[in-house]
C-alpha cells in the first residue's frame, strides 16, 4: 500500500499488460502428474496464482505491434528468420484484460566447447573441429498440472543427432515473489552429446538458446552497470564481467589502446536481467555466461552457456517500480547507508600521516567537516607505467604512516572524521624482493594455506595489471579456508587498525584456464564479485548501522545487492564525452537501478588518465567543478579520488577557491540527506533505485523513454546536469506536471501536457527542478539559501 501511495503520486502511467512467453529445454524426468492434456486441443488454460498460463500445440502467429523492421545500425548480428513455433506459451496476468501477447518461436539445445571470453560485437565463438549436436525445436507431448499446484509440466522431445532427447519445461511461482513465473530447466550435456552424430564423447560447454517475442518498437533497458547505451534493442550484449576498458570508443584514444580501451558493452558488472518498454522484464538466474541479442526486430534470443541448471523467469506487474520490486525480491536489497558517511563528503589522498593532518587543517579552515579521508596508499606506494600504484599487500605501511593511531584519534576527536582505505582480492607475489619493510607476505601465506587460484600444474595462477612487471595471485573464495583467511586479513589488519572502510576494488579478473577449489571458471568468473562481496560482508557483519564499515565495490553480480553496502560507477576517463567521461555516469546509474544497485556513486572529476607524449586527457578544473555539481545531486555520498596521476591533475583541493567550491556541493550534497534516508529506505523495503529513468514514472511520454542527459532522484526532483565545457544553458524536458526551480522558487510546465524550458547553469548552481509542495522542494527551498558562498 505505501508503495501504490508513492506510485500514484509520483504520477504512474500504467501501461498494457505485457506477458512473457519463454523457451526452455530440460532433461528432467517427465513427471507423474493426476491429468494429461493432449495438445492437439486448440489451447489449454492453467493457472499459477495470479497468472493465466495458455498452452497451444499449434503454430501460432505472435500478436506484435507495428510493422516488422531491422536495424541499420553496424554494430547488429546478422540472425536468420526462426522457424515456425511447435509449441507457444502465453502467460499473462488474469487481472489485466487487454493484455499484449507475446510467444514461443523457437527452441535450440546445443553441446561443444566454447570460446569463454567476448569477442568483437559481443558474440561467443566455436572452436573449429569441437563435436557439436544441434537440436531440432522441441516438439509437445503433454501438458499437466497436479491438482491445487502452482506448477504446470510440458513434457516432449527434441531430437540431436540420432536420438530423440525427453526435454520436461517446468512453470511455477517463484518461492521469494509471487509477481515472478520461474521457467526451470537442467541438461544433460554428456548424454546430449554423447548421442551426436559427430560421435563426440561429452564436451564441456553446451548453451540454450531461448525465444522471445519481441516488439519492433521496443526500448531495451538495463544488463547490468552499462555506460555507453541506454537502449539495447538492436545490439547484442554479452554478459561477461570484465574491466570497462579506458576510451570505450572515443577516438583517437581507443584506436591506439586497442583491445584495453573496451567497448560499448565491457563493464565490471554484467547482470542478465534487461527491461523493456512495453513492460517485459526477464532475467536468467544463474551466473552463467550467457548473452541477450536484440537484434531482431521481433524475435529476442537470450543464450545461456554452460552445463549448470538454467531457469529464466518472468516478471508481471504493470508499472516498471513493480518490476524492480520482484526482481530484488530475487537480487537482494540494499539496506540504507551509515548516517556517518552520508553527513559529510569523503575527501580521496594520498601523501602519509603528516600530509593528511596538513590537510585536515585547511578543510576544517574552510568550513568543511568531513565524514572521512579516504587514504587508498595505506599499505604504501610503487611506481609503474600507469602511475603511482599500491603495494597489494594488506597491512598498513608505518613507514609511509608512521603513528596512524594517533591520526585516527585526533582526526576523530576534532570533526568526527573517519579513516578509509583500499582493499582487493589479489596479493603481490612480489613482496619479498619489492617491499623491506613487510611484516607479512600475505601471498606467501595464501600460497601456502592453499588459498589461491591455481594454473594447471597447481602453482599460484600469477596476473599482471597495467604492466607485465606489476604482477600477482588472486585468492580462491570457492575454498571456505581461503575464504575465512581473507576475512581474518580484513579484521585483524584493517577493521582493528582504525579504518572505518574501504574501496573493496576489482574482482573481474578470474582467468578462463584457472584452477579452483570448487567448481569451473566458466561458471564461478561472473559470480566472482558476488564472492567478494560476501567476503566484505562477513568481516564487517554490515547492516547499515550507525557505526558500521562501508566497503564500496566497482563489479558486482547477480546476487550482489544483498551483501553489498554500496557501489561506485568504476574508473571514468577524465573527459566529458559519453564514451568514458563524465555523461557516462548517468547512464551507469540508471541501469545500476534496474538490477537492484540502489545505492551508488562515482569518483568526483574521473579517475583514469594519462600523458603520454601527445597523447594527453588530465583533469582540468571545469571538469571537476561540474562532475562535483552531479554528484552533489544524485550520488549516494559525495567522495572525491586523487586518480592515477594526482599530481598531473586538478583537486578537490588544489586551490583554496576549489575547496571552498568542494564545501558547497559537499553542503547541498548533505542538505538532501533527509531525503535520500527516506529513499534508501524505500530501497531496503521495495528494491527501488535512487536515481532513475524519467521513463519509470512517466512511461507514457515518448521523449522521457529515450532521455539520458537528465534523471531523478527518487521520484520528486529533477537534475539536469550541465556536460559540456563552456555551457551556459541547459534545455531541460518536463513530462506532464508542475516543476519548481529550487534555486529561484520559479515554476514551470503544463499538467495537461510534455514541455520544455532552458536554464541558465552556472558554476556551483546544478540545475534542480522539485515537484512543488514536495518534502525536498521545501528544504531546497528554503536550504540553497544558507549554502556556503560559491567560489566555483
Amino acid at each position: 500500500a505505501n508503495a501504490m501511495t508513492v506510485s500514484n503520486r509520483c504520477g504512474w502511467q500504467v501501461a498494457d499488460r505485457v506477458l512473457c512467453v519463454l523457451t526452455v529445454a530440460s532433461m528432467l524426468a517427465v513427471p507423474s502428474a493426476a491429468a494429461q492434456i493432449a495438445p492437439s486441443a486448440s489451447s489449454n488454460t492453467f493457472h499459477l496464482g495470479d497468472f493465466e498460463v495458455v498452452v497451444s500445440g499449434e503454430a501460432a502467429q505472435p500478436n506484435l505491434r507495428g510493422a516488422s523492421h531491422r536495424s541499420t545500425d553496424s554494430n547488429e548480428a546478422t540472425v536468420p528468420p526462426p522457424p515456425p513455433p511447435l509449441v507457444t506459451i502465453l502467460i499473462g496476468e488474469s487481472s489485466t484484460p487487454g493484455h499484449v501477447v507475446l510467444g514461443l518461436q523457437s527452441l535450440t539445445l546445443e553441446t561443444g566447447s566454447w570460446v569463454t571470453r567476448a569477442v568483437e560485437e559481443g558474440m561467443f565463438k566455436l572452436e573449429p573441429g569441437t563435436p557439436t549436436c544441434t537440436s531440432t525445436p522441441f516438439v509437445l507431448a503433454s501438458v499437466s498440472q497436479p491438482p491445487a499446484a502452482d506448477v504446470v509440466h510440458l513434457t516432449g522431445s527434441v531430437h540431436c543427432g540420432k536420438k530423440s532427447h525427453a526435454v520436461t519445461i517446468s512453470l511455477s511461482l517463484a518461492p521469494e515473489s509471487p509477481a515472478t513465473v520461474v521457467v526451470s530447466t537442467a541438461v544433460d550435456l554428456a548424454e546430449a552429446a554423447a548421442a551426436a552424430e559427430t560421435g563426440g564423447a561429452g564436451a564441456p560447454w553446451s548453451r540454450v538458446l531461448f525465444a522471445l517475442d519481441a516488439n519492433p518498437d521496443e526500448k531495451v533497458w538495463g544488463l547490468g552497470v552499462q555506460y555507453s547505451l541506454r537502449d539495447f534493442k538492436g545490439k547484442v550484449v554479452p554478459i561477461v564481467t570484465s574491466e570497462q576498458g579506458v576510451g570505450r570508443g572515443l577516438q583517437p584514444l581507443s584506436r591506439i589502446l586497442g583491445e584495453n580501451a573496451g567497448n560499448f558493452h565491457t563493464t565490471y558488472s554484467a547482470i542478465p536481467h534487461f527491461t523493456t518498454s512495453t513492460m517485459q522484464s526477464v532475467y536468467l538466474e544463474g551466473a552463467s555466461l550467457s548473452s541477450f541479442d536484440f537484434s531482431a526486430a521481433a524475435t529476442t534470443v537470450v543464450t545461456a552457456y554452460g552445463a549448470e541448471a538454467i531457469g529464466l523467469r518472468c516478471i508481471g506487474g504493470a508499472t516498471p517500480l513493480a518490476h524492480v520490486e520482484a526482481y530484488t525480491a530475487f537480487a537482494g536489497r540494499m539496506p540504507p547507508l551509515p548516517t556517518w558517511i552520508t553527513s559529510g563528503p569523503v575527501i580521496g589522498f594520498e601523501g602519509g600521516t603528516a600530509a593528511v593532518a596538513s590537510l585536515h587543517t585547511r578543510v576544517l579552515a574552510a568550513g568543511i567537516k568531513p565524514a572521512a579521508y579516504w587514504l587508498q596508499d595505506w599499505s604504501g606506494l610503487r611506481q609503474d607505467v600507469f602511475g603511482t600504484r599500491l603495494w597489494w599487500n594488506w597491512e598498513l605501511d608505518e613507514d609511509h604512516y608512521p603513528d596512524w593511531d594517533g591520526l585516527c584519534h585526533n582526526l576523530s576527536a576534532t570533526s568526527g572524521t573517519r579513516l578509509m582505505t583500499y582493499i582487493n582480492p589479489f596479493l603481490a607475489n612480489t613482496v619479498a624482493t619489492g617491499k623491506p619493510n613487510a611484516k607479512r607476505n600475505l601471498f606467501r601465506e595464501a600460497a601456502k594455506g592453499g588459498y589461491l587460484v591455481t594454473n594447471s600444474s597447481g602453482d599460484p595462477y600469477i596476473q599482471a595489471s597495467g604492466s607485465p612487471l606489476f604482477t600477482f595471485g588472486t585468492v580462491d573464495f570457492t575454498n571456505p579456508a581461503a575464504v575465512a583467511w581473507y576475512e581474518g586479513v580484513i579484521r585483524s589488519n584493517m577493521i582493528g587498525r582504525c579504518q572505518g572502510g574501504w574501496m573493496a576494488d576489482f574482482s573481474e579478473y578470474l582467468p578462463f584456464d584457472a584452477s579452483l577449489h570448487a567448481g569451473t571458471p566458466d561458471t564461478v568468473h561472473n559470480r566472482y564479485p558476488e564472492l567478494w562481496a560476501e567476503v566484505n560482508h562477513n568481516a564487517t557483519g554490515y547492516t547499515g548501522a550507525p557505526s558500521d564499515p562501508v566497503y564500496f565495490m566497482r563489479a558486482s553480480s547477480t546476487r550482489s545487492p544483498g551483501v553489498g553496502s554500496l557501489f561506485w560507477l568504476g574508473d571514468q576517463l577524465t573527459t566529458w564525452d559519453e564514451y568514458d567521461g563524465l555523461r557516462t555516469v548517468l547512464d551507469g546509474h540508471l541501469s545500476a537501478g534496474l538490477s537492484g544497485l540502489s545505492l551508488a556513486h562515482s569518483d568526483l572529476g574521473g579517475y583514469t588518465m594519462i600523458k603520454e607524449g601527445p597523447v594527453s586527457y588530465l583533469r582540468d578544473r571545469e571538469l571537476l567543478v561540474r562532475w562535483m555539481e552531479l554528484s552533489a545531486s544524485v550520488d549516494a555520498i559525495f567522495r572525491s579520488h586523487p586518480g592515477n596521476l594526482p599530481k598531473e591533475s586538478w583537486q578537490v583541493y588544489s586551490d583554496d577557491a576549489t575547496l571552498r567550491c568542494f564545501g558547497r556541493l559537499a553542503a547541498l550534497h548533505a542538505l538532501l540527506a533527509p531525503y535520500r534516508a527516506d529513499l534508501m529506505k524505500n530501497a531496503t523495503r521495495f528494491g527501488h533505485p535512487l536515481v532513475r529513468p524519467l521513463w519509470m514514472h512517466y512511461p507514457g511520454d515518448p521523449t522521457s523513454l529515450t532521455i539520458g542527459t537528465q534523471v531523478l532522484l527518487g521520484c520528486d526532483l529533477m537534475v539536469v546536469p550541465a556536460l559540456s565545457p563552456g555551457q551556459t544553458t541547459v534545455t531541460a524536458h518536463l513530462p506532464p506536471g508542475r516543476f519548481v526551480d529550487v534555486w529561484t522558487g520559479t515554476e514551470h510546465g503544463s499538467a495537461d501536457a510534455a514541455t520544455s524550458v532552458t536554464l541558465t547553469t552556472a558554476a556551483g548552481i546544478p540545475n534542480l527542478l522539485a515537484t512543488p509542495g514536495s518534502s525536498v522542494a521545501t528544504t531546497l527551498l528554503r536550504g540553497v539559501k544558507a549554502l556556503p558562498e560559491n567560489s566555483c
